[in-house]
């Protein structure tokens, strides 16, 4: 019987890097096929396809199931992490982890279940595709989705420093931004009376994450220092060969969303102003 405790990633479903990889193929060729549909469909007054999908209310749907999972995740997570705190009476564990650790227990179940939500939000360009949206952002999101899984495929393979930090900090970002996406599908703040709000929410949204961009470049800084200070000849995961170097490239994808969400904030602001 599945037991949370006694959770091992290695014995999870799709724990083969074969999933995500599959995953991500058939997700740009329904990508491709969507962009190529639309394209054909008649424009409408507002100069966009006609949409395929017409009801709010799945939309709505989605993106509250969204925020609603990451306020799981974040809680679930975040009273893990305090219980291995109080057990180990350090916080070393959080910027290096040792290579070669396994990732099982409830604390590392949580950036599993981060990891399953990844295909779920794949769902995201599909929806938006089918409601004929202009997305302005639209290279970001998919670019987002493609590495992002393979990132949090490597954060359970590895059991790589820092993913607690990132995982904590981007259920929090996601919270709000799910609940963003759901008001504004659901026309909430037009019925509420604070349209003016919108553009305000979306810039603060925008600079939460930019904020988290670079808070994990502070923390990559920690581990870092610990990497390459410490006497042991042991390195910290992410580091060494043993977990595929994946810190230093889930650093280069922080690095590039963190340049892309700042021009996002400047054309949004532009744009307010």
């Amino acid at each position: 019987m599945f037991s949370i405790s006694t959770y091992t990633f290695h014995d999870a479903p799709l724990s083969h890097i074969y999933y995500p990889s599959a995953t991500i193929v058939a997700y740009l060729i329904l990508v491709g096929f969507l962009l190529q549909l639309m394209a054909a469909r008649k424009k409408n007054n507002n100069g966009l396809p006609a949409p395929i999908l017409n009801s709010p209310l799945v939309v709505v749907v989605h993106n509250l199931f969204l925020s609603i999972g990451s306020l799981v995740m974040f809680v679930g997570c975040a009273y893990e992490v305090y219980k291995r705190y109080m057990s180990e009476q350090t916080s070393f564990w959080l910027f290096c982890e040792e290579e070669g650790t396994v990732g099982t227990g409830s604390l590392f179940f949580w950036s599993y279940i981060y990891y399953l939500s990844k295909y779920y939000e794949l769902l995201d360009t599909v929806l938006n595709l089918l409601k004929g949206s202009r997305m302005p952002n639209f290279k970001l999101q998919v670019y987002h989705h493609v590495v992002v899984i393979f990132m949090a495929w490597a954060w359970c393979e590895t059991a790589q420093s820092l993913q607690f930090i990132g995982l904590l900090f981007n259920t929090f970002v996601h919270v709000v931004m799910y609940i963003y996406y759901a008001s504004s599908a659901g026309k909430w703040l037009e019925k509420l009376k604070l349209i003016h709000w919108r553009k305000t929410i979306k810039l603060s949204i925008t600079r939460i994450q930019i904020v988290q961009f670079v808070t994990s470049f502070v923390c990559l800084m920690a581990s870092m220092y610990i990497e390459f200070t410490r006497e042991s000849t042991q390195h910290c995961s992410g580091f060494g060969s043993a977990s595929y170097y994946a810190l230093w490239a889930n650093s280069l994808f922080n690095f590039t969303l963190l340049l892309s969400f700042v021009g996002v904030f400047v054309t949004n602001k532009n744009k307010k102003n």
